[in-house]
């Protein structure tokens, strides 16, 4: 990825000669611009090569280079960890440049800088919501692209991570004795993400918010499922405990 982004920029700076002995940022020839910011990139001086790269997109709005001043304004701040930053870059270089080759990467580039705001079960989830969408995006709209694998990779992280908090929310309410409220959430859990690492949980969750309804049926069903669709869990062995009465 990184690679593919700074290749062309360096083969830029060396043919051209570019110098970067002043770190002010007057008007100056595209070539100096540009040599600045390669060479702080290359001594992660991050903040410093992102003014040069934001000054090449100010001084020649124009230019094909600065296209790619965009893209690696993004790419820094993400770098950076500056996510929110990184984000607005790269869904303004996307409204921008719509049908530029680079559009894949840039989309990859924002799933990516909400991926890495993947926070611990019990917070907000509302970046994995987001994650999910842009790398869902890649894989329906660009499966040939050299992110698409990665893509699929990170939906189903992405995919365990959201089931995950619904069964976190469910344990709550299953503790608090609100099995209706446990049940919506982890029906949710078991239909949306069916194939997450906590789906065969969801399943036994379920199998004791009915029980605990009396909903008899029910929970022998859920527990069914869980013995044919989940052999080599621990979740099928309570569920085949529960089938033969233990």
């Amino acid at each position: 990825m990184k690679n593919r982004i700074f290749s062309c920029v360096l083969c830029f700076s060396i043919l051209l000669g570019c110098s970067a002995k002043d770190e002010n940022i007057p008007d100056a020839p595209l070539p100096d611009l540009y040599g600045k910011a390669v060479g702080f990139y290359e001594k992660k001086n991050y903040k410093k090569s992102i003014e040069f790269f934001q000054a090449v997109e100010r001084q020649y709005p124009y230019d094909h280079w600065t296209i790619q001043a965009q893209l690696m304004i993004g790419y820094l701040q993400y770098l950076k960890r500056d996510y929110l930053d990184a984000i607005n870059s790269f869904k303004l270089f996307v409204e921008l440049n719509p049908y530029h080759p680079e559009v894949p990467y840039a989309m990859y580039m924002l799933g990516m800088s909400h991926y890495q705001q993947l926070s611990i079960i019990q917070r907000d989830q509302s970046a994995a919501k987001d994650g999910l969408e842009y790398f869902e995006m890649i894989k329906e709209r660009y499966p040939d692209s050299i992110y698409a694998t990665d893509a699929k990779m990170k939906i189903k992280t992405i995919q365990d991570h959201l089931a995950g908090k619904h069964v976190d929310i469910a344990r709550f309410y299953l503790s608090n004795r609100s099995y209706d409220a446990a049940i919506s959430r982890l029906l949710e859990a078991v239909t949306v993400f069916p194939n997450a690492e906590h789906t065969p949980e969801a399943k036994w969750r379920l199998v004791e918010a009915y029980d605990h309804l009396g909903l008899k049926a029910q929970a022998r069903n859920m527990a069914q499922n869980l013995v044919k669709n989940h052999p080599k869990t621990v979740w099928h062995d309570y569920a085949k405990r529960f089938l033969n009465g233990e």
